[in-house]
């Protein structure tokens, strides 16, 4: 999710858009928070991307599954797995991001700053031997980010 490749983090400083909705306050740490630890599963793991205390993103979370009243994650086998309600939350969470990005999208377009993204589905030697080559070589400002389909 970084552009940068050193963190897993969204909020990261090298992130080249001036219009990020983390930049601009527009998502709450505890999503921001939530996403990421179910995105990793593990405190642990998010703590280390985002540079915070494990106790602090622990203590973040607990106060949201106590606002909620159910808990969004159980413990299996040293990770995170996401309960019925903490799935929920993390669909409307990534629905709402999605939204917030294209709002950002469309206000750079009105400023001729023509951005977006491009989604490309390939197999793993694909992803690992040419797709990274190929675009950082263009030259165009091509940034790859990897995900793994579940």
């Amino acid at each position: 999710m970084c552009w940068c490749r050193k963190c897993a983090s969204s909020r990261c400083s090298s992130r080249p858009d001036a219009m990020d909705p983390f930049r601009l306050g527009l998502v709450a740490t505890r999503i921001h928070y939530f996403q990421l630890v179910a995105r990793l599963g593990s405190i642990r793991r998010a703590a280390l991307a985002l540079n915070v205390a494990p106790s602090s993103i622990s203590r973040v979370l607990k106060q949201l599954e106590d606002e909620l009243g159910t808990p969004l994650f159980e413990r299996v086998r040293q990770r995170l797995k996401l309960t019925s309600a903490g799935e929920l939350m993390l669909y409307h969470a990534r629905a709402s991001l999605g939204e917030l990005n294209r709002a950002c999208n469309e206000i750079n377009e009105l400023h001729g700053l023509h951005r977006g993204s491009l989604s490309v589905a390939v197999v793993e030697s694909v992803a690992r031997g040419l797709m990274p080559g190929r675009c950082s070589s263009s030259g165009d400002g091509i940034r790859t980010s990897p995900s793994k389909s579940r």
